[in-house]
């Protein structure tokens, strides 16, 4: 696996006539760390099905609690198996607990036997082998909500949750709890003759591969980048920067370009 780790490139005279570029890069990782808090709140969240049209995902991230279904602020799936809700935090955090609420005014036996889990893609099939499991909860949960905290911090970008009962997937409210982070520095090469897709695209010349990493490092919203692998000029090569856009990027062949990713540690 190819990995570039960044670090500023600087250039040594070889010649009154040339000039040699040595790129140096090194890993470096900054993390800022601030309070832990529910950092699902108001996030792109999705479920498997909708039955009723005031059932939607984003109702378990709106901020109430309220366990009561006629109220307007919980989630409602059809019967199924694999039945399966995710949020997308829009940002990577050190993940270290959720707190579920169920419904109260009947039905509250339905969320129970579950996973929840945490990643750094964005998991399209259930259940998932994306990231770690932060807790399996055989219980029932509390008419008061529960508290449960993950087997050991988690860093990722999608909080799932997954049960393969058929039956009923019903969320009053899910509390995320972590604290962000700002990263820097390493990419992981995903593949040759290919380009992520993402709905946020900053397109721009760079003056190669490396200097299109760079450019990936300084901007925090970057999470991934793609660049020609040939074609270098005087102009440079093209770079695409690609930002916090919703869900998943999408991988497509495309001749002559390299896909590259941020790697989350």
């Amino acid at each position: 696996m190819t990995h570039l780790l960044g670090k500023p490139f600087f250039t040594h005279p070889d010649s009154l006539h040339n000039t040699k570029k040595l790129f140096y890069f090194y890993l470096y990782f900054v993390s800022s760390v601030f309070a832990s808090e529910n950092v699902a709140l108001r996030k792109p969240a999705r479920q498997i099905s909708t039955r009723h049209p005031n059932a939607t995902a984003d109702k378990a991230v709106n901020g109430n609690t309220d366990g009561d279904y006629f109220h307007g602020s919980c989630t409602h799936t059809n019967d199924t198996y694999n039945t399966w809700w995710k949020v997308d935090l829009m940002g990577f955090y050190n993940i270290t607990s959720v707190q579920l609420f169920t419904r109260t005014d009947c039905c509250s036996t339905r969320l129970q036997n579950f996973e929840v889990r945490v990643s750094d893609l964005d998991p399209t099939t259930f259940p998932s082998v994306e990231g770690q499991r932060c807790i399996f909860f055989s219980q029932q949960v509390a008419i008061t909500g529960s508290l449960l905290t993950c087997s050991r911090p988690i860093t990722g970008r999608y909080v799932s949750l997954y049960k393969a009962a058929d039956e009923v997937l019903t969320i009053c409210e899910m509390f995320v709890f972590g604290t962000k982070h700002d990263f820097s520095g390493t990419y992981e090469l995903l593949q040759d003759n290919s380009r992520l897709n993402s709905s946020a695209v900053t397109s721009l010349t760079a003056p190669s591969r490396i200097g299109c990493a760079l450019k990936c490092t300084s901007d925090v919203t970057c999470l991934a980048f793609n660049v020609m692998a040939s074609g270098t000029s005087s102009r440079g090569v093209a770079c695409e920067l690609l930002g916090l856009a919703e869900f998943s990027l999408t991988l497509q062949a495309h001749t002559g370009w390299r896909a590259y990713r941020r790697v989350v540690k």
